[in-house]
């Protein structure tokens, strides 16, 4: 074999290899060191809806404050702020492209919630970012067991968009 031949048939065959290593990375259940596997964190959340909204793919969760806190540390970052840490209960709001599942980060969002009596419930939001994520965290207290209904208005690309939930809690 010439060659030629012989470096077009290595590359091809080092083509094929790096492809087949990519897939079996992206499709592996253990996420690598320095990265977090999202949906493994997010096991602790009490109730979790996900929603498309136009090209957007939203989750609405809620977890526990010491859950919550947990997950962002597991992330390598996203400190909450005192004022956020008093509250008992969050509702995160994570924003990602449905096609390609990638985080969307420069979306603008306010999110409201009702409790289960129809009132709205007080919240104070933050935006946190570590691990390569965003989420728009509302801390709140919980006003009883029952069904929330979450909504958000979402600002992206010059559009505006309103996803929404309902999310039963103990």
């Amino acid at each position: 074999m010439n060659h030629g031949k012989k470096l077009k048939l290595a590359l091809f065959v080092g083509a094929i290899l790096t492809a087949a290593g990519l897939a079996y990375c992206n499709k592996s259940d253990d996420a690598s060191a320095g990265e977090h596997d999202h949906n493994q964190m997010h096991t602790a959340a009490l109730a979790t809806q996900t929603v498309d909204a136009g090209d957007l793919r939203v989750t609405f969760e809620v977890m526990d404050q010491k859950a919550h806190e947990t997950m962002l540390a597991q992330m390598g970052g996203g400190a909450m702020s005192a004022a956020m840490q008093a509250r008992p209960y969050h509702l995160m709001l994570s924003i990602v492209d449905k096609a390609s599942g990638a985080p969307v980060t420069d979306a603008m969002a306010q999110v409201s919630l009702t409790g289960p009596d129809g009132k709205a419930v007080a919240l104070l939001q933050e935006t946190m970012r570590g691990g390569g994520m965003q989420h728009e965290c509302a801390g709140f207290e919980k006003a009883g067991a029952g069904v929330y209904r979450a909504a958000a208005q979402l600002t992206y690309k010059g559009r505006t968009l309103a996803p929404a939930a309902e999310l039963t809690l103990p």
